[in-house]
């Protein structure tokens, strides 16, 4: 029986698009958004009418909407309804052998709503269908993440019938809200949090599309001003390594961080293991109804085998919606272009993966707190939360990037939230950054709620998302007060001629220059010198002089910087620039010239290898492209030239032309190289079972290892 029919309540309005005017009065955190909400039996009854209403017949609608109230009482109850319940051998995940354990996987920072408090302590814990290889459609897939001192579970779902991807929310209460004094750090950051909840609300798109719990903020794909966007999951550091997440990589397939060792990327793991293991569980405590030993396995590339293989691409580029979308991932972009275009507002902040954003003496004491705590020397857990370096937050794409000017940083800070390629129905997307349309009203508005304490739900920008230091603080409400001051007072303003601060410099990203991901990845960046004028808000705007090859023109926009995307190599572009105040024009800059050189592709293969241009190795796997050209060896419609994982084994070609060039070349004797060999060793095991770890620790992979 549907539950709608089988459950008594009424279906309460969601909250309205106009939140109307701050007071400053209401209480801090977040407790506000979901009070105007609807709540318990009453929401869950309107979720699932609506669900019933689109013919959703995904596993979240099937749990939650087809047979009474479901039973929840924490964390492993909401994996065990969406089939994501781990039945099989504990310390193991499916990729090494068939079981029914979920795929997940640990992150130590993340570019998520729960951002603020991961860490390598208290990560980020994404928990999914078990996927097959990148190749492997999984339809009707679920995904779930949970943090811990968050009070909710991120769900995401796919609906094969509908081939569409939907987000949900679920937020529960602890016992402790009750309590006179509160949730403390034992009740919101150790197991306490993922058991004996005493209540729960479930929240689909349609209820969070006017707060900051909007999932399509993130999770609706391309540049800003693309012109097409799909809704789905989304990671950044697609196709690559995976420094910002927990994962050993020498026990599994295809992990060799570098493919002469077994990878340098302990260290999330490590400080995890560090701070939760104990005598009576030695690695760890179950977390997020991940069984303690599982942790060990966490896995990043089950994620990207989920996303590929399910035809979600790369995310960021036109290329990323062709079915099984494979090609370069946000990180070949390298964190310098990512940053750069995060700061233009043409996507959302980037984890960094390069630096880290952890202070070292506050995340020590946090280890050293939450192991007091688990081995019984400190009966109540101290705040484990407060580890980022306060200069460094732009790192974790919490801050902006230090000595931005105001425009630079309300471009950076709003443009997530509030942009034209969101939902315009809703009053937050149609915030603008745009002068003209910047009415005084909105102003002062954004003036007081830039005063507001950092915590209160309706500060801008939201403290789960950004974090501005005082100073930046003041540098931008300044700067608004300023805007208001010039409107005020309109007289004539006479402006220097426009000039660069610095030249445009080509950008360019990892791929096939012929190719539509290598096209995409190719930026120019331009900065506009700021004219002198009395305190008064410049715009400016970039053109192209000649818009062809993707060139295009900036609009009026409050930033002196601006990226121009979609270019191609070889062609020679030019650009110049103009300001204005209100109506007053400055005279064009000169014409300056850039021209973007065809990318240069760094292969991590054979220790000492130099950089290889593209045209020799077309896929960076190490094997020249004259011995790759026009074969297919595992069939698979990927030529070798292009196909990174030539025999399909899930060992990374490069790794195998390493492992072969440091022990012998054809361990087997048969002919054939390790990278189109399915059998390396001649063992009777398949590579693909073997993986390119080395379980015996006799520095020789298993694959190439016949006494492994």
């Amino acid at each position: 029986m549907a539950l709608g029919a089988a459950l008594v309540g009424s279906v309460l309005g969601c909250q309205g698009e106009d939140d109307g005017p701050v007071a400053t009065a209401e209480p801090l955190g977040e407790g506000p958004i979901f009070a105007a909400l609807p709540s318990g039996v009453p929401q869950l009854i309107a979720v699932c009418q609506r669900l019933q209403a689109r013919g959703a017949s995904h596993a979240l609608a099937r749990a939650f909407c087809a047979s009474g109230l479901p039973v929840i009482r924490g964390i492993t109850d909401v994996h065990r309804l969406l089939g994501l319940e781990f039945k099989g051998p504990v310390g193991v995940q499916a990729q090494l052998f068939p079981n029914d354990n979920p795929g997940f996987a640990l992150t130590a920072h993340s570019s998520s709503l729960s951002r603020r408090l991961a860490s390598p302590i208290n990560p980020r814990a994404i928990v999914m269908t078990q996927p097959g290889t990148r190749f492997d459609a999984e339809p009707g897939f679920v995904v779930t993440a949970f943090t811990r001192g968050e009070r909710f579970v991120e769900i995401m779902v796919h609906d094969a019938t509908l081939d569409a991807v939907e987000f949900f929310l679920l937020r529960f209460e602890q016992p402790c809200d009750t309590a006179p004094a509160g949730c403390t750090p034992t009740d919101l950051h150790t197991e306490r949090t993922e058991q004996n909840w005493s209540s729960w609300t479930l929240y689909d798109e349609t209820d969070l599309r006017n707060t900051i719990f909007d999932c399509a903020v993130c999770h609706e794909h391309g540049y800003r001003d693309a012109a097409v966007r799909r809704k789905g999951p989304l990671m950044f550091e697609l196709n690559g390594l995976w420094p910002h997440w927990l994962y050993n990589n020498g026990h599994f397939p295809g992990w060799e961080g570098r493919p002469e060792g077994p990878g340098p990327f302990h260290e999330n793991l490590f400080t995890y293991v560090a701070a939760h293991e104990t005598e009576a569980e030695p690695i760890s405590e179950p977390y997020s109804g991940i069984p303690g030993p599982n942790v060990f396995e966490s896995r990043p590339m089950s994620l990207e085998d989920l996303i590929e293989g399910n035809g979600f691409g790369n995310g960021f580029d036109r290329s990323a919606y062709r079915d099984k979308g494979r090609g370069d991932g946000m990180n070949d972009l390298g964190d310098d272009i990512l940053r750069t275009l995060a700061r233009a507002g043409l996507l959302i902040t980037p984890p960094a993966k390069a630096d880290n954003p952890f202070e070292p003496g506050r995340l020590a004491a946090a280890v050293a707190a939450l192991k007091a705590h688990r081995t019984g020397a400190a009966p109540e857990l101290a705040d484990i939360t407060d580890v980022f370096d306060p200069e460094s937050l732009h790192l974790a794409g919490l801050g902006v990037h230090p000595g931005a000017s105001a425009p630079e940083i309300l471009v950076e800070a709003c443009t997530q939230c509030h942009h034209e390629a969101l939902d315009q129905s809703v009053t937050r997307a149609r915030f603008s950054l745009e002068l003209p349309v910047l009415s005084d009203v909105t102003v002062t508005e954004a003036i007081r709620r830039l005063e507001l304490p950092a915590t209160h739900h309706k500060a801008m920008p939201p403290h789960r998302l950004r974090e501005l230091l005082p100073a930046e603080r003041e540098r931008v409400v300044a700067w608004l007060r300023q805007v208001l001051a010039t409107r005020a007072n309109q007289r004539p303003v006479k402006l220097p001629r426009a000039d660069f601060e610095r030249a445009p410099r080509g950008m360019v990203g990892i791929g096939p220059a012929s190719g539509p991901v290598g096209a995409n990845a190719y930026l120019v960046v331009m900065s506009a010198a700021e004219p002198v004028v009395d305190a008064a808000p410049v715009e400016y705007r970039f053109e192209a002089v000649e818009e062809r090859a993707g060139a295009t023109s900036s609009k009026w926009q409050i930033s002196p910087l601006y990226v121009d995307t979609g270019l191609q190599p070889g062609v020679g572009y030019r650009y110049r620039v103009v300001t204005r105040v209100g109506e007053h024009l400055s005279e064009a800059s000169d014409e300056v010239s850039v021209t973007l050189e065809l990318a240069i592709k760094r292969c991590y293969g054979a220790p000492g290898l130099s950089p290889l241009a593209i045209e020799l190795d077309a896929d960076c796997d190490t094997v020249p492209n004259t011995d790759e050209t026009g074969k297919d060896t595992d069939g698979d419609e990927v030529p070798n030239d292009l196909d990174t994982d030539d025999d399909n084994d899930g060992i990374p070609t490069s790794s195998e032309a390493s492992a072969a060039a440091l022990h012998g070349g054809d361990p087997d004797g048969d002919g054939v190289p390790p990278w189109l060999d399915d059998d390396s060793d001649g063992d009777g095991k398949l590579d693909a079972v073997e993986s390119g770890g080395d379980f015996d620790g006799d520095g020789i992979h298993n694959f190439i290892d016949p006494l492994d």
